[in-house]
């Protein structure tokens, strides 16, 4: 319990990263490619426009660590 607990999150806590969103978009932008054109088309083509919109709009999350 304590391991989903954990992954859950740090999930929550890089979603809030435009790098993240980005990654995610490149992702769905890989798989649309790959997907005939229908319903799974339209979802894909949806998160795309819909993360890389995010993307422009957050800023840059504060540095968590100090790396020397």
């Amino acid at each position: 319990m304590d391991k989903a607990l954990g992954a859950f999150l740090w999930l929550k806590m890089n979603l809030k990263q435009p790098g993240t969103m980005a990654s995610i978009t490149g992702v769905l932008a890989m798989v649309g490619m790959k997907v005939d054109p229908g319903i799974v088309q339209d979802w894909i083509t949806t998160l795309t426009l819909l993360f890389g919109t995010l993307g422009f709009f957050f800023q840059p999350s504060k540095q968590l660590a100090k790396m020397d």
